[in-house]
């Protein structure tokens, strides 16, 4: 009961926060259009997105001087209007308010312009601007391909930008099981294009990733009719970032959910093939939902924080049903500042640097077995499950230290699936255990080499269907241009049992090539 209680006051607070960074959100972008509206400028240089230089075009053009006549120069006057509600001197003297000043050519040095005809908003010739956001805003120069970075494409004013990057990882994988032949795999493990840039200002952003490869879209084996078709969309993620508030940056999509720091970082940044068994036991992985936090908290490069709502049902989620929604939150921080904590590796060879992040997830009535990812139960139940996480990251002059350790634990609503003699299903139990990942690796200073090494194990607690898995990888990764491009190979020891003489052997061998 206590438990219940609490975990409703924990998700009115994650309702509240979530809440009160919209309204936040709402009246900052309301302010913007209010300071549009009055003739305030947006495109400053420290407006900007930190990667684009302000360009000559990118300033504010300077406003036309009033016209005035020679009389009113000589007098000091700034020039008259044909009418005037308060009064106004014209060259007989003072003018009654509210009474017209008779246009001569004694008052008015030059004809007035006539008006020029309106014309539709679409068709401006002139370019976008903050007053006309939607029209053309020309791109003269910004230009730029990184390897690695993609290319990236950026409006002169820097209010719309795109970055297209591709990347590919052919790998050839052999398995050595007991008291079986040796078998291999070639595939691409991962095949992906993504986009991702800023739209309307610099405090909109967006990233959209989509996916190709068998592993991405599910497909197990081609040759396999059960198997070959694919069970996933091409979409892997896809949100839109509001940072108008440093306080309170707002993220709405498919995204990474802030579990375990492997799981967040890119696969493109990995020291080791692919990540530990800890991940693919424990991560939360993808799902749909809301976030809001913040990537420095009060300025001081020390503090981030992350807290969300998702749809508890992982990527690709669609559907109707009941509430039964997952709440996350997430806390870290850097105490020597601010630096690269979600790649692994250590480029920048400078001093030491720490990131220690823990997070906290609770799981709803999941219909899945590992909260919004794994398999439903046979059974046809929930699992309200809990989701603890605790990771540090270590750089300094080349060593890159990782340590991850997780632990859930769940309980277990029974359904009503029936088996083939129309009996029902027995409740399976929860997958309560705990995790641990401990990895290290050194690139050295002379040669672009990186050596690294890996311990994980996952460990069922009791009366739990998670069995015991233990991982002991070691390898070496030659950097041709960071993690750009590389090509890595590992091998690991599997076992399932207390004792490693009864695992399995792996070799894996892997490109990484990014555009």
């Amino acid at each position: 009961m206590v438990r219940n209680q609490f975990h409703r006051l924990a998700s009115g607070a994650v309702l509240s926060a979530v809440l009160w960074a919209l309204i936040a959100t709402s009246s900052a972008v309301a302010q913007e259009v209010q300071d549009v509206d009055s003739g305030t400028e947006a495109g400053d240089d420290e407006s900007l997105p930190p990667e684009v230089e302000p360009s000559p075009s990118s300033a504010a053009p300077a406003a036309d001087p009033v016209a005035v006549s020679p009389a009113a120069s000589a007098t000091g006057d700034e020039g008259t209007t044909p009418t005037s509600p308060g009064g106004t001197s014209g060259a007989d003297g003072p003018t009654p308010p509210g009474e017209a000043i008779e246009t001569t050519s004694e008052n008015t040095p030059e004809a007035v312009p006539e008006a020029p005809a309106f014309v539709p908003h679409r068709e401006h010739t002139e370019p976008g601007d903050d007053a006309h956001p939607m029209d053309n805003h020309p791109v003269t120069g910004n230009i730029h391909f990184a390897p690695g970075g993609g290319l990236r494409i950026q409006s002169d004013d820097g209010h719309f930008g795109v970055r297209l990057s591709a990347r590919v990882q052919p790998r050839w994988t052999v398995v050595n099981l007991p008291g079986i032949s040796p078998e291999h795999e070639i595939t691409l493990r991962r095949a992906r294009v993504k986009f991702q840039g800023n739209l309307f200002g610099p405090d909109v952003r967006f990233k959209l990733e989509l996916a190709f490869s068998p592993a991405d879209l599910g497909v197990r084996d081609n040759l396999d009719p059960d198997t070959r078709t694919p069970t996933r969309s091409p979409l892997l993620s896809y949100f839109v970032e509001f940072r108008h508030l440093r306080e309170a940056e707002v993220r709405v999509g498919q995204f990474k959910v802030a579990s375990n720091r492997q799981r967040v970082i890119s696969s493109a940044n990995l020291q080791l093939v692919d990540r530990s068994i800890l991940n693919s036991e424990f991560t939360l992985d993808r799902d749909v939902g809301i976030q809001v936090g913040s990537r420095d908290i009060g300025g001081l490069d020390l503090f981030t924080y992350s807290v969300g709502i998702y749809s508890g049902r992982g990527r690709d989620a669609r559907g109707f049903g009941d509430f039964n929604l997952m709440y996350l939150g997430h806390f870290e921080v850097t105490p020597f500042g601010s630096f690269e904590a979600y790649a692994e590796g250590d480029f920048e060879r400078t001093g030491p640097r720490l990131a220690v992040g823990t997070s906290y997830a609770f799981m709803d009535r999941g219909a899945r077995d590992r909260g919004p990812i794994g398999s439903p139960p046979a059974d046809g139940g929930t699992t309200t499950s809990h989701h603890y996480f605790a990771d540090l990251m270590f750089k300094w002059a080349g060593l890159s230290v990782l340590s991850e350790f997780a632990w859930r634990d769940g309980s277990r609503a029974p359904g009503g699936n029936l088996d083939d003699s129309g009996l029902p299903i027995p409740a399976v139990p929860p997958r309560d255990g705990w995790g641990l990942n401990a990895q290290g690796g050194y690139i050295l200073p002379w040669f672009p080499l990186g050596i690294e090494g890996r311990y994980a194990i996952v460990h069922g607690l009791e009366d739990s269907s998670l069995g015991d898995r233990q991982e002991v990888t070691g390898g070496l990764s030659y950097y041709f241009m960071e993690h750009a491009y590389k090509i890595q190979a590992d091998y690991s020891r599997l076992w399932r049992t207390d004792s490693m003489t009864d695992g399995s052997d792996r070799v894996r061998v892997q490109l990484e090539l990014s555009l």
